[in-house]
This record gives C-alpha cells, structure tokens and sequence, in this order.
C-alpha cells in the first residue's frame, strides 16, 4: 500500500499519514480523504504528521490538489508537519500558501519524526486552555 493514514496516538489527537514507495495522485487523494474524514469525526483539535520518509517518488500533478485541499479543511486541524518532504513537494506547498494562504498559516517542514513529535508538543502546550 503506496499510503496509510491512521491514529497516532490514544488520545485521537494525532494522525499520520505516511507515504510509501512508489505512489500516485490517486493514492494521495485516497489518503488525504481518509485523513480529512478521521480529522473531522473528532471534537478536539487533530494535528497531522505526514510521512515522506520511505517515499520513492512525487507525481507532479500534485499542485492539481491545492483547490480540493482549501475547500476540505477540517476546522479542528491543528499543525501539519511535514517530514522529510522532498525538494519538489516543498516548492509546490509554497505555491500553494500563496494561493492559499490559510491552509500555510499551520504546516512546518521537519527533518524527523522525533521534530514533528516535539514541534506538536510545543503547539499543543501553547494552545492549551
């Protein structure tokens, strides 16, 4: 499976998605449907680690998505770290923030799980209530 999208932690306050190998748009789209839906069934804030770690390769029409990606944004998305996103999916997500500027108000790119782990511990420390 080219994507998986799950709970990362008990509390449901986290999600992953990771990408694997060789995908496609259409595997993105599925994963990001399945992230959006999960995010927007919990009452709380969702943060969101999304996983290129053992990723092979980025199809180039994901700009293509930028649109369905505004229109979609779950109200109780908190940040979205972005781990080892390559070169060509970080010039496309600086696109995207021009185009939509709300949507790159909460995404920050990491170099590991462990950054992600500790940026959404921050977030989740200075937000708390």
């Amino acid at each position: 499976m080219p994507a998986s999208v799950g709970w990362d932690n008990e509390q449901k306050t986290i999600i992953r998605q990771q990408i694997f190998g060789d995908w496609t748009f259409e595997d993105y789209m599925t994963s990001v449907t399945e992230l959006q839906r999960l995010t927007a069934s919990m009452p709380h804030t969702v943060n969101v680690i999304v996983d290129y770690t053992e990723s092979k390769t980025y199809p180039r029409k994901i700009l293509a998505i930028a649109q369905t990606l505004d229109r979609n944004f779950p109200a109780n998305e908190g940040i979205v770290m972005i781990v080892q996103g390559p070169p060509y999916i970080t010039a496309v997500f600086e696109v995207i923030f021009k185009l939509y500027p709300r949507m790159g108000q909460n995404i920050h790119h990491v170099n590991s799980l462990e950054e992600a782990y500790a940026s959404i511990h921050e977030y989740e420390t200075a937000t708390a209530v």
